[in-house]
């Protein structure tokens, strides 16, 4: 047999598509008029369809991330608020040691300090600024970022758990 006359399947003879003329449909699959930005379907290209999706997703979400910030804020308010709230105590009990432990009331102030100063930094900073605080802790530290995690996590659950027994159900001391 001749090579000339076998046949391979990259030597076929496929059939030659014709590229549309001005205001004919592309076939299915393949695109329509250079930079006419359409293909064959009808449907734009994915940048610009993906562009003008981004920007109606950017305008429903924008009131949902106003009031979440807002609600972020207030929280932040009553966090510095209860911790200012937590230092004022710890402040009274090492007044209340100084008899007992003169030598430990300097380390309970000075805890009762940091709370102070915590508070006030609370109060002072953006909650955008405290994200990115957050989130830089996470990136150079994630141990430690993790494990304080977890600590709040069960500061919190323990809390809830205080809160929801009440002074009704909470245990009385036995006879």
């Amino acid at each position: 047999m001749d090579e000339s006359s076998t046949s391979t399947p990259l030597s076929r003879n496929w059939p030659k598509r014709a590229v549309p003329g001005p205001g004919e449909n592309a076939p299915s699959g393949t695109y329509g008029a250079p930079g006419s930005g359409q293909r064959a379907t009808g449907e734009a290209e994915p940048t610009s369809l993906g562009g003008a999706t981004r920007a109606r997703l950017k305008e429903a979400v924008q009131p949902i991330t106003a009031t979440a910030k807002e609600v972020a804020e207030q929280q932040k308010v009553a966090g510095a608020e209860v911790i200012g709230g937590v230092a004022q105590a710890v402040h009274r009990a090492a007044d209340a040691l100084a008899t007992q432990l003169p030598a430990a009331t300097g380390y309970v102030h000075e805890a009762a300090d940091r709370l102070e100063r915590a508070s006030s930094a609370l109060r002072e900073r953006s909650v955008d600024d405290l994200i990115g605080s957050v989130d830089r802790f996470a990136r150079q530290q994630p141990v430690a970022f993790f494990g304080t995690a977890v600590l709040a996590g069960l500061a919190v659950s323990r809390f809830l758990k205080s809160s929801r027994r009440g002074p009704a159900n909470a245990r009385s001391p036995s006879s």
